[in-house]
């Protein structure tokens, strides 16, 4: 029983230190995504802006997340504590080593994968359903960002 209550123990730790490095991650790639447009479109100080962009990451954390967390955690595959240790894992070493060549990739679809793989090698149940409509926002995103861009921008030469 004590080797039991060992392992469990284990287990949770394996998986907060692979969600902290995850979390590094998010700092480190997409928190820099948005601090190099305003780095490199402005002349704010640096350490200004990643506080402020740090607090609105924390922000979105408490705010935002739950539904993503339980998307993510319950709805796409089931995860044992060693499935979501080696997603979680895995995929922070992907971001971390397209950080290294200074390669903006999103640390969600990285997530993604890492759980949609262990999903496949353990045979579990994929939510295909859940698995296209989360593709479709990945395609969607970028066009429904641009489109909004383009119409901002529009508006705000006009207004000039």
């Amino acid at each position: 029983m004590k080797s039991i209550r060992t392992v469990e123990l284990t287990y949770q730790w394996m998986i907060i230190l692979s969600a902290s490095y995850i979390a590094f991650n998010l700092g480190a790639n997409e928190l820099s995504n948005v601090i190099g447009i305003i780095l490199y479109g402005f002349s704010l100080k640096g350490w200004l802006i990643r506080g402020l962009l740090s607090f609105g990451l924390i922000m979105g954390a408490l705010t935002f997340s739950y539904n993503v967390i339980r998307t993510i955690g319950r709805e796409l595959v089931s995860l044992g504590p060693l499935s979501a240790f080696s997603s979680q894992f895995g995929s922070s070493m992907a971001v971390t080593i397209a950080n290294a060549f200074g390669l903006p990739v999103s640390s969600g679809q990285a997530v993604v994968g890492g759980i949609l793989g262990v999903g496949v090698l353990k045979g579990e149940r994929i939510n295909r359903i859940l698995v296209w409509n989360i593709i479709l926002g990945w395609i969607l995103a970028p066009v429904v960002s641009c489109l909004l861009t383009l119409t901002l921008l529009r508006i705000l030469t006009f207004l000039e």
